[in-house]
């Protein structure tokens, strides 16, 4: 059996009394367990020492290396060159990391052969306990940076060193370390690791945890020269290190450090020493051409606009706007203006009224469905109808056009009865992702009955480089959306850790209850009378067969694109001959978020009715499979695009190997395999594996919740 790789995770600290022990235990916790921690204490003069001490003693895998101050630079610098493992992160003795970061981590390093992984952060903070997602960078739909690429990276928002995983062999056979005795030491090792990478992993999963702490290195000594020298000290250990083949980095690295002289100018700096730091910075760059960087500020364009540009260069009005205190006044309120302008052209209920309100709201023992993004389908359908069934003495309510839903129970989409519920409501279910517009009560508990068992790889876990593309605030839109959600509801046990790593999701908060629409299909699974009447819907004749193709949606269709790609769709044409000799009868039904294809008609049958009366199942890569698993319906999985698709989006390997005796690509040996389908042990295996599998009873819990007997606590 192969070894694993052994990560060696370097944490400096300082007077870190409050913060230490949650950052070391968020290593401790760690789903990837080949581990050591060092920990290097730098002249702590607080309880920082004996919390670290104890935890060591407790902990086999932590290393305690006690130093006079040095500051954080010296103290990395001494742990990297003591480090045993393969592989190294750096993490802030304020800060800590999700469960999953060094088994994403490492399992992609080793995938790319990269010299180190990047991945996406987030700030904490620590009074609201809330995470904020800011990350603006634009390279993430990419998987990762090659040669000259990797430069890219030096026009990053923040110089942070520690979201991400090294390679040891690359930093120390390249003789990266960070500057000492300075702050703004990690600037170097930065500029370092960028200009001397071949290969750069990028994950656009925010694994890494900013603690927004007051009293840290750069929040602090502001009444002195410390960050001026800091400053300057760093610029001047990198601009030797670039040269022609570099020029790219060069220009990013100057336009990172103007805006950051413009910040610790105004803000980090005391007024006696403001001439001497702009005169300090002024020399050092009066002679770089930064004029095609500079002309696309905003404050030149707002300075153009106040009609102040006259004769200087773009150059030298970007520098005098901060040295000009009244012309920067005169800049932010045209900036500004012309901000709330924009603000304020469209004003919505939901904005300017219940929204700043909703914690006023008398949250009521009622439960309110949001549905499938409003559809009465899926889990949400078949909970509900349950709920409905048994009579439970709770008010219930379901937010749907739909007519079959009875009007007592219906609320309408987007009006103003449909807030008032969602923010008296102890308990709101969606099935999908939450919107955006709709905040969260303290008091209230929201859970998701998601709406699959993954076989396609969700969020974090792919790179989703169309989607990203076409729109870049995509993943930090459904990080709000999973913020939101106390209670994650899966159909087996054995798919929770993805979406532990695909979401980022406590794994305590996953709920392996099964899925209600598994359920309904289990309990009718024999139900003769229900299929039958089913069958009768769509003129289904008695002694006809049925095989229903059941395609899902394409990354690489999303977005305005013209020429649409469906060639991975079953060829009806190919098959109807063979179905015709075979008494068969071939239905199909499109994704709902899938372009209509000329080629594929549709049925308006509910999926869990056409699931019951079919004897086949033809599928690509939709979760639907494993519902048809789980009623012991053969099925077969058409994957004419692999190639494509896994670039695209990407499956799951350990999924897709257990399901590749079922795959096929194309028409011919999907007829043969149907003429010569066996339900056998590995379909046996599959179906124990990833379908229904409940260890829980949900509605069971949801009343536990209303009792009071379930707090939520995160």
């Amino acid at each position: 059996m192969r070894k694993s790789k052994l990560i060696s995770v370097i944490i400096p600290a300082y007077n870190v009394e409050n913060y230490i022990e949650e950052c070391v235990q968020s290593v401790l916790n760690q789903t990837y367990k080949n581990f050591e921690i060092i920990i290097v204490n730098d002249g702590s003069t607080d309880n920082t020492l004996k919390i670290i001490k104890k935890l060591a003693k407790a902990n086999s895998s932590i290393r305690l290396i006690n130093i006079d101050n040095n500051g954080q630079g010296y103290a990395r610098n001494l742990a990297l060159k003591q480090v045993k493992g393969d592989y190294i992160l750096f993490l802030d003795s304020d800060d800590f990391i999700e469960p999953v970061t060094l088994e994403v981590s490492l399992k992609r390093i080793e995938e790319d052969k990269s010299d180190f992984v990047y991945f996406d952060w987030k700030y904490y903070n620590n009074n609201s306990e809330k995470f904020s997602y800011v990350s603006k960078e634009l390279f993430f739909h990419k998987k990762k940076l090659v040669n000259e690429e990797c430069q890219d990276l030096l026009g990053i928002q923040h110089y942070f060193t520690v979201n991400k995983l090294y390679r040891k062999k690359f930093l120390l056979k390249n003789n990266i370390f960070y500057g000492e005795h300075y702050i703004y030491e990690d600037i170097v090792f930065w500029v370092k690791c960028v200009l001397k990478s071949k290969v750069i992993s990028l994950i656009q999963s925010p694994l890494y945890n900013v603690r927004i702490n007051s009293q840290s290195t750069t929040k602090t000594n502001y009444n002195s020269s410390k960050h001026i020298d800091g400053f300057l000290k760093a610029y001047d250990s990198c601009i030797n290190l670039f040269d022609e083949k570099s020029s790219k980095g060069k220009n990013l690295f100057q336009g990172y450090m103007m805006k950051k002289f413009l910040t610790y100018y105004t803000i980090r700096t005391p007024k006696s020493l403001k001439k001497y730091f702009s005169d300090q910075y002024y020399e050092r760059i009066k002679n770089d051409d930064m004029n095609s960087f500079i002309s696309k500020s905003r404050y030149i364009n707002y300075g153009k606009k106040l009609n102040i540009l006259k004769n200087k260069t773009a150059f030298k009005l970007f520098f005098d706007l901060y040295k000009n205190k009244n012309i920067y006044i005169k800049v932010r309120r045209l900036k500004n203006k012309v901000k709330n302008k924009v603000k304020n052209k469209v004003k919505t209920f939901i904005k300017n009224d219940k929204s700043k309100k909703i914690n006023s709201f008398d949250m009521k023992e009622q439960i309110l469905f949001m549905g499938f993004d409003y559809r009465y389908t899926g889990n949400s359908r078949y909970l509900f109808e349950n709920m409905i069934n048994n009579n439970i003495d709770i008010p219930i309510y379901f937010c749907t056009k739909d007519e079959l839903v009875e009007d007592n129970y219906k609320v309408l989409p987007n009006t103003e009865e449909l807030y008032n519920k969602l923010y008296s409501s102890k308990i709101v279910i969606f099935e999908s992702w939450i919107p955006k517009k709709f905040r969260k009560p303290k008091d209230a508990i929201w859970i998701n009955l998601w709406h699959g068992t993954p076989l396609k790889k969700m969020l974090y876990d792919s790179n989703e480089e169309e989607i990203v593309s076409v729109k870049p605030s995509h993943k930090k839109e459904k990080f709000l959306s999973i913020a939101k959600t106390d209670y994650l509801l899966t159909d087996n046990e054995n798919v929770n850790h993805f979406f532990e790593t695909s979401f980022l999701f406590d794994s305590k908060k996953i709920l392996s209850f099964g899925y209600p629409r598994v359920k309904y299909l289990i309990e009718n699974k024999n139900n003769k009378k229900l299929k039958d009447s089913i069958r009768k819907k769509i003129d289904i004749k008695e002694n006809e067969k049925v095989i229903t193709y059941l395609p899902t949606w394409r990354d690489y269709n999303y977005g305005d694109t013209e020429e649409l790609d469906f060639e991975y769709f079953l060829d009806r044409e190919k098959v109807e001959e063979f179905c015709e000799k075979n008494n068969y009868r071939l239905i199909s039904k499109d994704h709902n978020y899938m372009r209509k294809a000329e080629n594929i008609s549709v049925t308006e049958l509910e999926t869990q009715e056409l699931l019951l009366i079919s004897d086949f199942l033809i599928t690509d890569y939709s979760s639907v499979m494993f519902d048809a698993f789980a009623i012991d319906i053969p099925v077969i999985i058409l994957a004419k695009d692999f190639e494509k698709y896994s670039l695209s989006r990407g499956v799951y390997t350990e999924i897709w190997n257990d399901l590749k005796p079922f795959v096929v690509d194309n028409e011919e040996e999907l007829c043969k395999l149907i003429k010569n389908y066996k339900i056998n042990d590995q379909y046996n295996y599959i179906k124990n594996k990833y379908s229904y599998r409940s260890d829980g009873d949900l509605i069971r819990f949801i009343k536990d919740i209303l009792k009071g007997k379930v707090k939520n606590d995160k």
